[in-house]
């Protein structure tokens, strides 16, 4: 698990930086809040909105 967070695929750019913002909160819960809410939000703008599940869509509106 530490292994993604000191070696990220900056290949998938939305997914190593939704990555990083789960420690920087300090709560297992804001972070997992502000990843529900960045993910989506990256990957639309990267281009790759379809890949995204339509929940993660419902889950970032609330």
């Amino acid at each position: 698990m530490i292994k993604n967070i000191v070696k990220p695929d900056f290949s998938i750019i939305s997914e190593a930086l939704s990555g990083y913002l789960t420690p920087i909160t300090y709560n297992i819960a804001d972070g997992i809040a502000s990843d529900i809410i960045s993910y989506p939000i990256l990957k639309l703008l990267t281009g790759e909105g379809k890949k995204v599940f339509l929940l993660m869509y419902i889950l970032f509106k609330f």
